[in-house]
């Protein structure tokens, strides 16, 4: 039965979200041998292999966990979202740098103070021209610069289509005068530029945030993360931007701070990129 039926209704530690039943033990149970954790992943990465939408056994895959998904890639883009999730993995990182000898490191930033230095995840060269910044890693540009012109769907902004935990950065210097959680915007950041802009960053990955409401930041400061939060139907970074209150194209500026020579956010247009 490879997996065994996939129908696990107790996701624990031991369980990997799901895929294991390949012994008919409880869930939860820890496997009986090792082995039977390799056999179990592989047959999950075959099921893969089938594509993201291939219909699972049983939609309600792990409840405890916050997942419920009918197809494959519903559920890989789910199945961790328990409110604890960052709790837990938060934990056992602070008892690795207790055990190295680094336990004042900040988990939300990845530096420390202790006799070691921790990197921090974003580490990717940015796009900066003057006062401002891609609000991604310049890589994202060089391989995807349609991502950063294509119109969006309802009200002039900008989706691009970055994977879950994909570093996001400050376009420009500014305050952060929001940090919203909830709602449409799920978690986001919103920034009072120094320039007159107002630049809003949605759909962020739980427990990313750098900064606190408030806070100055500057161009090409880390802010979170990227995820699927709020109103999304995938991993995304929305952006958005605002002049004396009107929604502005951002897309003529993004390529412009990639072309090195960035325009002002007052002459983007309010109209022609959605559909």
């Amino acid at each position: 039965a490879e997996t065994g039926h996939f129908t696990n209704r107790d996701t624990s530690i031991n369980n990997f979200a799901g895929i294991a039943h390949y012994d008919n033990a409880a869930s939860g149970s820890a496997f009986a041998d090792p082995v039977i954790g390799v056999r179990a992943h592989i047959q999950l990465l075959k099921k893969y292999a089938a594509g993201n939408d291939t219909a699972l056994a049983n939609p309600d895959v792990s409840p405890n966990a916050g997942a419920s998904a009918t197809t494959w890639g519903g559920l890989a883009g789910t199945w961790a979202t328990s409110p604890t999730y960052w709790t837990l993995l938060s934990d056992v990182y602070g008892s690795m740098l207790d055990a190295a000898g680094q336990a004042d490191a900040d988990p939300g930033t990845g530096t420390g103070t202790g006799t070691g230095m921790v990197t921090g995840c974003p580490t990717g060269d940015l796009a900066v021209a003057g006062d401002y910044a891609l609000p991604v890693e310049r890589r994202w540009y060089d391989e995807h610069p349609e991502w950063f012109t294509k119109p969006h769907h309802d009200y002039p902004a900008a989706d691009i289509p970055v994977p879950t935990g994909t570093p996001l950065y400050a376009i420009t210097n500014g305050v952060v005068i929001s940090t919203p959680t909830s709602g449409r915007c799920g978690i986001g950041v919103i920034i009072n530029g120094d320039d007159g802009a107002q630049y809003t960053y949605c759909h962020g990955l739980p427990g990313s945030h750098t900064i606190d409401t408030g806070d100055r930041v500057e161009v090409g400061q880390h802010l979170m993360n990227s995820a699927s939060t709020g109103n999304s139907t995938g991993p995304h970074l929305h952006f958005a931007i605002k002049v004396d209150g009107t929604a502005r194209c951002p897309q003529a500026l993004l390529v412009s701070i990639a072309d090195g020579a960035p325009v002002t956010p007052g002459s983007l247009a309010a109209s022609g990129c959605s559909y």
